[in-house]
């Protein structure tokens, strides 16, 4: 039953950010990963992202989710990792031109 709970919270954030992405067409969505997270939503979210034109970001997948998407060879083209949110956001705005030099 939980299992089946946190598939609809995903999907129902992962509508609601596809959404925001028509509605505001950013070069680069950032796609948090927090509670573990399965490779499934993180492929499906990417897959949809690209299509939308937007760029994924990931931050802050598991070391066990990481393991899991080498071991199925999930493609890691058309998105990036990164260990914290922060560091996504900052790669975001320095692609934008919006910051720029070494301090965030």
């Amino acid at each position: 039953m939980l299992g089946l709970l946190l598939t609809i919270m995903d999907q129902v954030r992962t509508e609601d950010a596809l959404r925001a992405i028509v509605e505001t067409l950013p070069s680069f969505s950032i796609l948090g990963r927090h509670r573990g997270g399965c490779q499934d939503a993180i492929q499906t979210y990417r897959r949809a992202a690209s299509l939308l034109g937007s760029r994924c970001l990931v931050s802050g997948i598991s070391p066990t989710v990481a393991h899991t998407m080498v071991d199925v060879a999930v493609s890691e083209e058309g998105f990036l990792t990164f260990g914290l949110l922060q560091d996504a956001l900052r790669y975001a705005l320095r692609s934008s031109g919006v910051l720029q030099g070494e301090s965030a």
